[in-house]
């Protein structure tokens, strides 16, 4: 299944959004009731609740690692996808070459342009050297 560029920034935006959820989350302590003015009781309370907010959060954030590798692999594949592609286009290449009998194949017709081009290039740099040179 080809994974669009569209898909993986809505992905992108969703585990934004999580990540930004999470960092909004009230960390609010609650000192439960029938808890008397006993200090040492109202501390065990509060590490407590401060141990599962922790706790809490990082289950969360494993969450979260969990859908960053899922868009990893879903990443991957559209690499693969995209070398299968480079592939089949080569192969297109080679049999449109072998399909032109007459004349010159597409390659020869390309390799042509690009010497050309690399050609014209040697040439205004041979000239900026005759300019800088004199």
């Amino acid at each position: 299944m080809a994974v669009t560029n569209q898909q993986l920034h809505d992905r992108l935006k969703d585990i934004i959004e999580a990540l930004s959820l999470i960092a909004d989350q009230p960390k609010a302590i609650v000192v439960p009731s029938g808890i008397g003015p006993n200090f040492s009781q109202v501390t065990a309370a509060i590490e407590n609740q401060t141990t599962t907010l922790s706790s809490n959060h990082s289950a969360e954030m494993a969450t979260l690692g969990l859908l960053v590798d899922g868009l990893e692999a879903q990443l991957a594949t559209l690499l693969l996808q995209t070398d299968g592609l480079e592939s089949e286009l080569a192969e297109v290449k080679v049999n449109t070459d072998q399909a032109s009998g007459s004349g010159e194949s597409i390659a020869q017709l390309l390799e042509k342009f690009q010497d050309k081009r690399v050609n014209d290039w040697l040439g205004q740099m041979d000239g900026r050297l005759d300019t800088i040179n004199t």
